[in-house]
């Protein structure tokens, strides 16, 4: 190959890199140098964080609503007992001084209680957890039914409107909120999501969408290469003429956690061209040596 691709310099004009003439290769120079073209596949593509998740076990979660709703009764008790202790001592007098200070005691140390495990929740497991461990309703209502807490943990900046619905492979998760805490270890933000049933301590790749799925193309990885601290591929104009085009890789399509290519957005490379999917660092080996 080595002694192929010097060779085949010889035979390619000096062309400066990117100028509108390109790189001219025969249909042999392109078997023999293992070029090979294809037109990319149309996508449909949503742009998304990825994060760490963990089902975490609910139990304590589940626990603490349950302090809560007894001391809610407990002080709602203590109350009714203290309202009917102070109509006595100040009507008929039928109970004594002590037995209502007891009363209002009582009631204060509910109260208490009550207000205590209440910013346990919240600072515990954030506002949103926290606040429908005190509420109850819907979260709770899932949790008790067996679906799963997961906490999600994302890196660097924190999102300031977490998307409602997140997907950790087929598995659809529905947002909590922001949680009360990172996971350790973790710099940047924390959310909790509820999904379906799954094992406590299964770690999960999750998918948080974070704007509206646009048309375009997938690049495949190996049509990627560098210079300048940019990314290009190299579009075919004509039957084995190729120009150097720079195009943006912030959105990466990934399988099984690696990178397999790029989602360019419609309108970025001409339509309908054909890419360089093989042997595009021969190309940028005769652009480099060749460029004026």
């Amino acid at each position: 190959m080595r002694v192929f691709a010097v060779a085949l310099l010889l035979l390619v004009p000096a062309l400066a890199w990117g100028a509108p003439r390109g790189i001219a290769l025969t249909k042999a120079q392109m078997r023999d140098g293992g070029v090979a073209v294809a037109r990319p596949a149309p996508m449909r593509f949503a742009p998304a964080r990825r994060g760490y998740g963990m089902v975490i076990d609910a139990s304590p979660v589940l626990a603490l609503r349950a302090a809560i709703v007894q001391a809610e009764a407990r002080e709602r008790l203590t109350m009714a007992t203290l309202g009917r202790t102070r109509t006595l001592f100040h009507g008929a007098g039928n109970v004594s001084e002590a037995a209502l200070q007891q009363a209002e005691a009582a009631q204060a140390v509910a109260a208490a209680r009550l207000a205590g495990l209440k910013v346990k929740a919240r600072t515990t497991y954030g506002a949103a957890l926290g606040g429908a461990l005190i509420s109850g309703g819907k979260v709770v209502r899932a949790l008790e039914s067996g679906q799963s807490l997961v906490e999600v943990g994302l890196s660097g900046a924190a999102l300031t409107d977490p998307p409602a619905v997140a997907k950790a492979g087929t598995a659809k998760l529905t947002l909590i909120g922001v949680s009360g805490h990172l996971p350790r270890g973790m710099v940047g933000q924390g959310l909790y999501y509820r999904g379906p049933a799954m094992q406590v301590g299964t770690p999960l790749s999750v998918s948080l969408p974070t704007g509206p799925v646009r048309r375009g193309i997938s690049v495949p990885a190996s049509s990627v290469l560098y210079r300048g601290g940019a990314a290009y591929v190299f579009v075919e104009t004509s039957p084995g003429r190729f120009v150097a085009r720079a195009i943006p890789i912030g959105a990466k399509i990934r399988k099984h956690g690696a990178v397999t290519g790029y989602f360019v957005a419609g309108g970025v490379l001409p339509s309908g061209a054909k890419l360089v999917v093989k042997g595009a660092g021969l190309l940028r080996s005769i652009a480099k040596t060749t460029k004026g």
